[in-house]
């Protein structure tokens, strides 16, 4: 117990180390956190002429209405809007960018219970044997029906009670999941500071990802430091940007980090007019997740750094994912668990799961 105490205590003394660093050299910029209780958050309130922050155009050249998301739905974001997205500009991202995002994900969006645009997606792998369906109401809370007939599959370790799924992502493009990670960062930057990041919009809106323009230069920043925390508490959709004071400092200009349940993507957002002197490889700052600056309760934090770099689509790459759980029921009738809800209800879970009564 002394010895966990211990490194307890180290682990907060490190913390501190970090947080002194990145308040004397960064400024927090925006702070977005996704609550049941607030009502849509417009991002850009004061974009009364109607200009979109990454074309340029105002109406009437193009239009605004549809309803742009800062964050894309997919990970949960009901509130955050952007008003200084033109439809144009919504559609060529959710078709390059977002896309690649959700590929990446794969299976996380369903086995954490993401509930995004069209609900909490079903995952199938590609021979359709193995499957995971989630369904959530008030009276069930979650139930998350798993079919296996590999056994690889699915792990189960009952002494430390967690689930390891085995499996392959879906299609993606790294570099395309990179920029749609700073598509977002750039959506919910102060209009104030867009002025530095004309460059790195152009090469976000190129669907080419072979630009010899910008590639060389871009490439430097293309690592994605990814955290899953260990943890039956899972947090709220956050949104941080952190915006270096003085150019003194060697760290990136514009660090993002995105929080959801107990996933994290922390990126450098490539700024061309202000990185005169940036080297991703040294000294780089991983900023404390929520669970750390919080005191929410965790076992382990595993730190992951992606290469993001490559242009061309990766079509099978294993994706190992290990979840906690507080309790467990195995090789239960799916019948025997809906018996007590209502028969409207029992119904739309069989049709769900496509289960003959």
């Amino acid at each position: 117990m002394f010895g966990l105490r211990k490194r307890g205590e180290r682990r907060m003394k490190k913390i501190k180390q970090i947080l002194k660093n990145l308040d004397d050299n960064y400024k927090c910029v925006f702070d977005y956190y996704h609550s049941d209780e607030r009502q849509n958050i417009i991002v850009d309130e004061k974009n009364n002429e109607k200009k979109c922050r990454f074309c340029g155009k105002t109406e009437p050249e193009v239009k605004f209405s549809k309803k742009a998301h800062a964050i894309p739905e997919f990970l949960g974001n009901k509130k955050f809007v952007l008003k200084s997205e033109c439809d144009n500009c919504n559609e060529f991202f959710g078709k390059n960018l977002e896309n690649n995002l959700s590929n990446y994900l794969g299976i996380c969006r369903t086995v954490l219970i993401l509930n995004g645009k069209n609900g909490i997606p079903e995952f199938k792998t590609k021979d359709k044997k193995e499957r995971v369906k989630v369904i959530k109401n008030q009276e069930l809370q979650s139930l998350i029906v798993i079919k296996q007939e590999k056994e690889s599959f699915l792990q189960l370790d009952e002494q430390n009670k967690t689930l390891t799924f085995n499996t392959e992502r879906e299609p993606y493009i790294p570099i395309s999941v990179y920029k749609c990670l700073v598509k977002i960062a750039l959506s919910l930057l102060p209009a104030s500071e867009l002025k530095y990041f004309n460059q790195t919009i152009k090469w976000i809106r190129n669907k080419s990802n072979i630009d010899l323009v910008y590639y060389d230069k871009m490439i430097n920043y293309t690592f994605l430091i990814e955290r899953f925390v260990s943890s039956n508490k899972f947090i709220n959709l956050r949104a941080r940007g952190y915006i270096r004071r003085n150019d003194k400092f060697k760290g990136a200009y514009f660090y993002f980090i995105l929080e959801f349940l107990n996933m994290s993507f922390q990126i450098s957002v490539p700024c061309l007019d202000k990185d005169i002197n940036f080297n991703i490889n040294k000294n780089p700052i991983i900023i404390p997740s929520s669970y750390e600056l919080e005191g929410i309760k965790y076992t382990n934090i595993i730190v992951d750094i992606q290469d993001m770099r490559k242009i061309y689509k990766i079509n099978s790459q294993q994706l190992l994912l290990s979840i906690g759980y507080s309790e467990l029921e195995k090789n239960i009738k799916v019948n025997d668990k809906i018996s007590n809800l209502g028969n409207n209800l029992k119904k739309k879970i069989k049709k769900d799961l496509k289960i003959n009564s």
